[in-house]
């Protein structure tokens, strides 16, 4: 895995909440890599200073996802995993949702998928 960081961004959100949707999409990124050679997660957190966004991905080289897959992904309450319940990225969706984000899900041409969430950057300074 990588994590690439990049300046300073704040968001509003639950810490806690944060937590759950990295790991949440860390853990999916992980078991589509089950039986990829040479797998790889990548993490990057960047800011869009013209339109005041924080952006959050993670993308995989896990296989190619079907159309049928990427639907079932974006609809929720579905899953292709044989002990999944099809709601951790409900919840990824929800907490997103909540900090008045928006979450797309981009399928490789040739493998994997990037997740990208798009948060609105907080401009208030981190008071210490």
């Amino acid at each position: 895995m990588e994590f690439k960081p990049s300046d300073a961004a704040w968001i509003k959100i639950d810490p806690f909440e944060l937590e759950l949707l990295v790991l949440n999409l860390l853990r999916n990124a992980n078991e589509a890599l089950v039986k990829t050679a040479n797998a790889r997660i990548e993490v990057n957190v960047s800011i869009n200073k013209e339109t005041s966004e924080v952006i959050l991905t993670v993308k995989n080289n896990g296989p190619k996802l079907s159309e049928e897959a990427l639907i079932k992904i974006k609809r929720g309450f579905e899953t292709t995993k044989k002990n999944g319940t099809g709601m951790g990225l409900v919840i990824v969706s929800e907490i997103v949702s909540n900090a008045k984000g928006r979450i797309d899900f981009v399928p490789s041409k040739d493998r994997g998928l990037l997740v990208k969430i798009t948060f609105p950057l907080d401009t208030h300074e981190q008071k210490n």
